[in-house]
Formats: C-alpha cells, structure tokens, sequence
C-alpha cells in the first residue's frame, strides 16, 4: 500500500466545499429580482470562483491512478496543466461576453 497523500486530501476536500458553494449560490444568481444586488454580485463571483472544482477533482483522480514511477513532474505536463485550467477559464467566460455584447 502506498503512503497517503496528505495534500492530495486536502485538495479534495476544497473541492468538495467548492461544489457545495456551487449549489448553495446558485439560487441567489438565478433568482436575481428577489436579492439585492450587492448579494447577487457576491453569489456570481463566488460561484464562478467554484467552477474549477469539477476538472480539480478530474486532475486528482488522475493523479490517483498514475503508479508512483509515473508521477514525476515535467516542464511538459506543467504547460498543459496551465492550458488546461486557462481553457476552462475561458469557457466560463465566453458566454458572458457573448451574452453582453447582446
């Protein structure tokens, strides 16, 4: 068996309340006439702050399942991880540019 990965742990558990957040804000950012405004800009920041946590848990559940020989880090595998998470950040953006330009 092999040791625990204590960081790895904590990771998945901010991303567990991550996705908790995700739920909890979701009904102030689609029920924006019954919040203050205030509220509702706080609920979107935090929600879409939260969106990372589902390719986090995708990244740690690969990580998981490497062996141990495999998870030597690379220049490579750094690049792609940045490419990753910047793709994913723009995909959360693209359809509020899209919706503003409306």
């Amino acid at each position: 068996m092999q040791p625990k990965i204590f960081w790895i742990d904590n990771l998945r558990g901010i991303a567990c309340l991550m996705v908790v957040m995700i739920h909890t804000t979701t009904w102030y950012i689609t029920n924006a006439q019954s919040v203050s405004p205030l509220n509702w800009d706080l609920a979107n920041v935090l929600n879409s702050a939260s969106r990372v946590s589902v390719p986090l848990f995708f990244m740690i559940s690969g990580y998981s399942f490497f062996g141990r020989a495999q998870r030597q880090t690379t220049p490579f595998h750094a690049h792609r991880a940045l490419h990753f998470v910047l793709q994913q950040r723009g995909a959360g953006l693209h359809p509020a540019v899209y919706l503003d330009q409306r």
